[in-house]
């Protein structure tokens, strides 16, 4: 049978996000336990129990293989920069090729230098880009959605690979976010050097962005929530009433609830913004 060109390219991604999550599922699962429905009106519904979950959140994006990869390091803080190795240096994983004010910018992988963004002794501004650098072998370059970039941004990040119809998933290092023209900044993944790869194939790239352990969760499609706040439609004594939340981080699958409900709690499996009960 034939599948269409997108359908492959959800299934892959599906694949690597699922390739990340899968040892979290099977640390996390468990039976879940039948509850009475709840009775409003003409409709039936079987409400869901607050339950205790691993939760891991992740974001998958549209990358593509580049040769000799490039990316750059944002100064550690604000003072005056100082040059240690020149453009066109090799580098190696670790070695110090500058300072602000005596914090050190670091090569996180072996490279060269490709040219300082600002001249030695100039004065910068924490997080500004200050050095391009080049890998020696290929990386795995996506492009983060404005949306996105403070979510990946945020918090310790860990990233996995895969290159369409090829080797996949691998973990790989994740280099610093590089500002671009345009929406969003670049996500640069290190492909290891045993995983063949050619310049220009696409694939896709999970960064996970968060997890938090054994913490309260519903499905998603129980909560109405914007900006942490939210809200769900809580049972009690078989009754729905408007309960409200506060909420975490999400896998696309379950959100985490921060507060407002206990474990063993009861929810309608759908949110207020959705529907109202039937009375």
């Amino acid at each position: 049978m034939n599948v269409p060109a997108h359908g492959g390219r959800l299934a892959a991604r599906a694949a690597v996000a699922i390739a990340l999550m899968i040892t979290v599922a099977a640390c996390s699962g468990t039976q879940t336990p039948t509850f009475p429905v709840v009775e409003a009106g003409a409709e039936s519904v079987e409400p869901v129990a607050v339950e205790r979950r691993d939760v891991v959140s992740v974001v998958v994006l549209e990358a593509t293989v580049r040769a000799s990869a490039e990316y750059r390091l944002a100064a550690p803080k604000s003072g005056s920069l100082t040059v240690s190795v020149t453009a066109g240096k090799p580098v190696g994983k670790g070695q110090q090729i500058g300072h602000v004010d005596g914090t050190p910018i670091v090569a996180p992988e072996a490279g060269s230098v490709l040219e300082w963004l600002v001249p030695s002794g100039a004065k910068v501004i924490d997080g500004v880009p200050v050095v391009a650098l080049r890998l020696p072998g290929y990386g795995l370059v996506a492009q983060v959605p404005q949306s996105q970039v403070y979510r990946v941004l945020s918090g310790q990040i860990s990233a996995r690979g895969q290159i369409t119809d090829g080797p996949g998933p691998f973990d790989c290092p994740l280099l610093p976010g590089t500002p671009q023209p345009g929406p969003g900044v670049a996500a640069v993944c290190v492909i290891p050097e045993d995983v063949q790869a050619f310049d220009g194939l696409s694939g896709l790239l999970a960064l996970k962005t968060a997890e938090r352990k054994r913490v309260l969760t519903v499905p998603v499609g129980a909560v109405t929530a914007t900006s942490g706040r939210g809200e769900v439609w809580k049972v009690v004594d078989g009754v729905p009433t408007r309960q409200e939340v506060e909420v975490g981080i999400s896998d696309g699958i379950n959100i985490e609830i921060v507060s407002g409900l206990a474990e063993g709690d009861l929810v309608l499996p759908y949110s207020p913004a959705l529907r109202r009960p039937q009375s």
